[in-house]
């Protein structure tokens, strides 16, 4: 059998290391949230993605690190302009059970950085919401990322209870339960 790579030939993309168990069941909710059909193991077709998650349906690639910013920016960037997909870093450490992510739209120049999860009620959609400043909000959905100007919720007290939301999601992740 012949596989397509998920990747344009000729594209040089840096081996994306492996994540942490924790960052990678992060991952793996994360992809829950999409709602969509994932490849878990998207190197096996194309090596260049070993490590990530591939969400064709969503036009969107999974990856995660431990590791702070701006480390994995480049890498996220490169994959992007390889496969014509968006892709979300999911980033977490040790001594926290949350986590933040990093999105590179291809319809946006640049990266997006500090993110959290957002939800309206524990098991709503999901947004991914700017830790500061007014920049765009972003909606998770089955057919991929959707920028918003405007952000999800009306009050400070409704922010605060869908970030609590996502958190408690994320936790849940983390304790191996996806």
């Amino acid at each position: 059998m012949n596989y397509q790579p998920y990747l344009r030939p000729g594209f040089r993309v840096d081996p994306i290391p492996a994540p942490r168990e924790k960052v990678r069941l992060l991952m793996l909710a994360t992809s829950v949230v999409v709602e969509g059909l994932v490849d878990p193991e998207p190197g096996r077709t194309d090596p260049r993605l070993a490590n990530c998650l591939y969400m064709n349906q969503a036009g969107l690639i999974v990856m995660g690190t431990a590791c702070r910013r701006p480390l994995m920016l480049r890498e996220a960037a490169d994959i992007s302009a390889a496969a014509e997909l968006d892709v979300l870093v999911v980033r977490s450490d040790e001594r926290d059970a949350y986590a933040t992510f990093d999105l590179k739209l291809t319809s946006v120049d640049g990266m997006r950085c500090g993110y959290r999860m957002w939800m309206p009620t524990p098991s709503g959609s999901a947004w991914l919401i700017p830790t500061a400043g007014d920049e765009q909000h972003v909606r998770i959905t089955p057919l991929g990322l959707e920028v918003y100007t405007k952000p999800p919720f009306a009050s400070a007290s409704e922010r605060q209870a869908g970030l609590a939301h996502g958190k408690a999601f994320l936790s849940v992740a983390v304790q191996g339960w996806f």
